[in-house]
């Protein structure tokens, strides 16, 4: 049995502890301690949500992103930190990847606009 699926399960606290747990990004491997030279701006691993319709607070709609990644899922440009957006696809390969205890789909088709899209293997992998 799985965590979410006990009696009492609090996901505010599954939330807020995934923070600990993962100390690189799962998109590019750079490192919370990695804050690249130039970055002018806070440097962390971030928890980015793979479906928001509605948004929820639940560690099983979450990756873990460093800032540049984050960022760039949001459609920011920034000079020398260019990355590509993830597509849901490879969000959704990198959930099931790097913490597959919590990779739900029905949980995830819930809280998604449509169908979830097939996993998509991440090809521009580690240390961009």
């Amino acid at each position: 049995m799985r965590v979410y699926e006990l009696a009492g399960y609090d996901a505010s606290e599954w939330y807020e502890v995934v923070r600990s747990e993962f100390l690189e990004c799962w998109a590019c491997g750079v490192g919370c301690w990695d804050r690249p030279d130039g970055w002018g701006a806070p440097w962390s691993i971030e928890r980015a949500h793979i479906v928001s319709k509605p948004r929820v607070e639940d560690r099983r709609v979450i990756v873990m992103l460093c800032s540049a990644c984050h960022k760039a899922q949001h459609g920011e440009v920034l000079p020398g930190f260019e990355r590509p957006a993830l597509t849901v696809g490879q969000m959704l390969w990198l959930k099931r990847e790097h913490d597959r205890q919590w990779y739900d789909p029905a949980f995830l088709a819930k809280h998604c606009v449509g169908r979830l899209p097939e996993l998509e293997r991440l090809t521009h992998g580690t240390k961009r």
